[in-house]
């Protein structure tokens, strides 16, 4: 069990999307398929679902407009900053983190440091993937 930051709804970015899009945004945040480390598997038409929203909805205006904060590929979910939006950074939480992000296939675990990496050459704050 995840409990979500109560200051998720006082984010400047978060404050700035429209309801639609800060509801998916929510539900990605806390489904029950999302992991410690914010990088997990999710086919769009699951979460189309288990959503309730329109999967043409998702693929063409919804999902593009939570990026960066939000990032769909390939079939997977990577949430930057993920940690943020949850109240709880205890030890076992960390471990929980490592475990997860360990458990993401290889090629996915590339993609993600390849969109921080580009991330961090437009001078967007890194979200920390290596410390973990």
């Amino acid at each position: 069990m995840r409990s979500l930051d109560t200051r998720f709804w006082s984010d400047v970015w978060v404050r700035k999307l429209n309801a639609l899009d800060r509801y998916v945004f929510l539900y990605l945040l806390t489904n029950q398929h999302s992991t410690w480390c914010g990088v997990y598997e999710l086919d769009i038409s699951m979460m189309a679902f288990e959503s309730g929203v329109d999967e043409h909805d998702l693929r063409k205006s919804i999902l593009p407009r939570l990026i960066p904060k939000i990032i769909y590929f390939d079939g997977w979910v990577y949430i930057k900053n993920f940690e943020k939006y949850h109240s709880n950074s205890s030890e076992k939480t960390k471990k929980g983190i490592e475990v997860a992000w360990n458990a993401v296939p290889e090629r996915i675990r590339l993609k993600v440091k390849e969109i921080e990496e580009k991330a961090l050459k437009n001078g967007i704050k890194r979200y920390p993937i290596d410390g973990v």
